[in-house]
């Protein structure tokens, strides 16, 4: 709903700069941070001015700022693209952001948003666990073959 919202709105602004200037949508993959999981595909985040560079670059983690980037509870929402600049100026790109590193990890890790509310791998830890809280190590002998 809320890029259903960001593309409308960047429809009439780009009525606004004349109709000569190309524009294309920006797409990103949004970063769930309850389920430390990014969504398996990429949603409009925005509409920006130039001819669509398509993806290829290198990985980057947009950080909404202001209230049209904004989820819900009015946290900042998160974004990961390979889709080349020009970038949506409606986000920051420094990465200092912490949801930044949380983010790129689960993606490196391969966690997925399940559309059940799951996250796979099955046995990926969400977010709120850290090492303290994961099992104990097996303390029995090993079944790999001695030298």
């Amino acid at each position: 709903m809320f890029a259903a919202g960001v593309v409308a709105g960047g429809a009439l602004l780009g009525g606004a700069f004349g109709c000569d200037d190309p524009s294309h949508i920006y797409t990103a993959a949004a970063y769930d941070e309850a389920r430390d999981c990014v969504q398996p595909s990429g949603e409009a985040i925005d509409v920006v001015t130039g001819a669509d560079p398509g993806l290829g670059c290198t990985l980057v983690c947009f950080v909404g700022r202001g209230p049209l980037t904004s989820g819900a509870d009015g946290a900042s929402l998160v974004y990961l693209s390979t889709m080349c600049p020009p970038y949506p100026i409606t986000y920051t790109t420094d990465g200092t952001d912490p949801r930044c590193k949380k983010a790129l990890d689960a993606r490196a890790a391969g966690r997925r948003c399940l559309e059940d509310g799951g996250v796979t791998p099955t046995d990926a830890a969400p977010a709120e666990t850290g090492p303290a809280d994961a099992a104990p190590a097996e303390t029995g002998p090993s079944d790999a073959g001695s030298d």
